[in-house]
């Protein structure tokens, strides 16, 4: 049976391993049981923060032969992992914590995979969130969409709550988290025409419509990108 080791308990880490249940999963969450988690693991998931990869590489040197590196470290490319640890298997991942119920996961296979071992990875996380495969120099964009919209869209949505006056703030969540779920089935239904089905000349709605579109979103893109670079720069 396959051991499924992670290093890194965090936010992702703990949701992935409650996502692979019936799986024989071992974890660490501290740098001294490391090497006993990689040594006794078929397939390794790093979890931590970029900052703390230095540290990890050290674990991992020398001793992922015959294993499966699985990253599920945000901007830091193949390029860097092969630097540190030779031509290893490995394949990049970017999940969310929307896959605690379904979601997306982006996925990136190195070089070094072998078709087995892709099939393998794939079909698994396939079964715990929609399975989007994206070449490397794609995967940071995607991610903004995919990792880091849940907060984005939580934010906006809570501002948003705020804004109106006169409201009770839970009930105002509750219907607008209605109104997110069902403008999602409308939007994968019938796409961006719905803007117009529910905007009329002038009205209301529109108002709102031509606020949001005329909204500095690039600014927001931009600022996103600037930390994806940050952290490729710093710990890539």
């Amino acid at each position: 049976m396959t051991t499924h080791g992670f290093i890194g308990t965090g936010v992702i880490g703990t949701m992935l391993m409650n996502r692979f249940k019936g799986k024989t999963i071992i974890s660490s969450n501290k740098p001294e049981t490391n090497p006993e988690v990689i040594k006794q693991s078929d397939i390794v998931y790093l979890c931590v923060r970029p900052q703390h990869l230095e540290d990890v590489y050290q674990d991992l040197q020398g001793n992922l032969e015959g294993k499966l590196l699985v990253t599920a470290i945000a901007a830091v490319e193949c390029a860097s992992y092969y630097k540190q640890l030779g031509d290893i298997p490995l394949i990049r991942i970017t999940p969310s914590l929307t896959n605690i119920i379904h979601g997306s996961i982006l996925a990136h296979s190195g070089v070094f995979v072998t078709l087995a071992n892709r099939a393998q990875m794939y079909n698994r996380l396939a079964r715990i969130a929609t399975l989007y495969e994206v070449s490397e120099k794609e995967m940071d964009a995607y991610a903004h969409l995919s990792s880091c919209s849940p907060a984005v869209i939580a934010a906006f949505v809570r501002e948003y709550i705020r804004s109106v006056n006169g409201i009770d703030e839970k009930k105002g969540t509750d219907i607008m988290v209605d109104a997110l779920l069902n403008t999602a089935l409308l939007l994968k239904q019938d796409g961006y025409k719905i803007i117009d089905q529910v905007c009329t000349r002038e009205g209301i709605s529109r108002v709102g419509a031509d606020f949001v579109s005329t909204f500095p979103m690039q600014s927001l893109s931009d600022a996103l990108h600037e930390r994806m670079q940050y952290v490729k720069e710093r710990f890539g």
